[in-house]
């Protein structure tokens, strides 16, 4: 009998040893969900705007001082919203050509002329949004507190960027007035 529970003794050691080896590492585990900060992006193409049209493969946009083209199935288009003045930025990175087209729409914060929605992540220099690194401009302000490097803004934060595709303002999304009971929004 004080064979037998040596036995056991000594097999419940062995599986608690074993099972000690075969815990994942946290520290490894919390290194898969850190974010990365991507690679800058190389810009060729900032501009207004004026006309956009498509030619079969071809995708023109008309700028305020010439033309972007691009072909189809070439490039991703990284951020769509074109309202009031809307920037074209053209570029590549890690994932190749993009072309972001960021408006002004309705009800945009005052010197907020372009816009982009849904936050980002901030590194520092530059603000992660749309999966595209968007350097700070150098007069750069937050009206909302700024998260650590690597931590999300919120998701009701605007980018405003200027007319050379930089950040210079963080805001939140204004709210809507209260609608009057009765009128359509309100139902």
């Amino acid at each position: 009998m004080k064979r037998q529970l040596c036995t056991l003794g000594a097999a419940a050691c062995i599986l608690a040893l074993a099972s000690c080896g075969s815990e994942p590492d946290s520290s490894s585990h919390a290194s898969q969900n850190t974010p990365t900060e991507p690679a800058s992006p190389s810009i060729d193409t900032v501009g207004q705007l004026v006309g956009l049209r498509e030619y079969g493969d071809r995708v023109v946009y008309q700028l305020d001082d010439g033309r972007v083209e691009r072909e189809k199935g070439y490039f991703r288009v990284a951020y769509d919203l074109t309202a009031g003045d809307t920037l074209v930025v053209a570029g590549s990175d890690g994932l190749g050509a993009f072309v972001a087209l960021i408006g002004r729409p309705d009800g945009a914060p005052t010197g907020c002329e372009h816009v982009m929605r849904y936050g980002g992540r901030e590194w520092g220099s530059a603000i992660e949004s749309q999966g595209i690194l968007w350097q700070k401009a150098p007069a750069f302000k937050a009206d909302v507190p700024i998260p650590r490097v690597g931590e999300q803004y919120p998701a009701s934060a605007l980018l405003c960027l200027n007319d050379q595709a930089r950040v210079v303002s963080v805001r939140l999304l204004p709210l809507l007035p209260p609608q009057p009971e009765g009128s359509a929004s309100a139902r």
